[in-house]
């Protein structure tokens, strides 16, 4: 129910059909509707899923530079992925933001090993020593690995938009951890006796394995 009908409803039916009446609270309405419908907007921009008008204002904020032809979706889980970027380096927090990615389920984890002390004591010179970065030795930092992996699962191909979420990632994970992506791809399995004629050759070449 708009505010014209919700107004003239509360008056006597004497002028509910009045001409002249309906006129004046059709106006009225109008402006009132305008103000609720402003201020909605307004309240929409509180939330990720629903940013509309914001959406520049947030990117300039953020340092996102959305790239060419990029949809109102992917625009806004760039803002939430960056924004929830913000706490310790860890793998949560990186697990957190690619659960914020709508093109696909990503698992992270690392891969590698610290330096312990049997790795070091009658092993290593004085000079391999101090040519060792200290990142490299247990206890330093809050990853137990040498490399963090983003291992994309819930898409099969490379994922659109995949460059957003990269960036993303790389802002908020130590600089000194190198960061290696595994995708999904269609096996034999996958298709021997499972997809149609139709579905394979409506299937892009680069969801198999081996091919780019």
């Amino acid at each position: 129910m708009n505010y014209k009908t919700d107004i003239i409803n509360r008056l006597s039916p004497y002028y509910q059909e009045d001409e002249l009446i309906n006129e004046l609270f059709n106006s009225a309405g109008l402006s009132f509707q305008d103000v609720k419908d402003g201020i909605e907007e307004i309240e929409a921009q509180k939330f990720f899923d629903t940013l509309t008008i914001a959406l520049a204002y947030y990117e300039r904020v953020l340092g996102l530079v959305p790239p060419v032809g990029a949809s109102l979706g992917d625009r806004k889980s760039a803002i939430q992925a960056k924004w929830l970027g913000s706490g310790k380096a860890d793998i949560d927090l990186i697990q957190l933001v690619c659960n914020q990615w709508k093109n696909g389920e990503v698992e992270v984890f690392t891969e590698g090993k610290y330096l312990l002390v049997k790795d070091v004591h009658n092993v290593m010179t004085v000079d391999e020593l101090q040519n060792t970065l200290i990142s490299k030795f247990a206890g330093n930092g809050s990853f137990i690995g040498l490399k963090i992996i983003l291992q994309f699962i819930g898409t099969v191909g490379i994922p659109d938009d995949l460059e957003t979420l990269l960036s993303v990632v790389d802002d908020i994970k130590p600089a000194h951890l190198p960061l290696e992506t595994r995708f999904k791809y269609l096996l034999v399995k996958d298709v021997h006796n499972v997809m149609t004629v139709d579905e394979l050759q409506n299937t892009l070449i680069s969801k198999f394995a081996g091919k780019k």
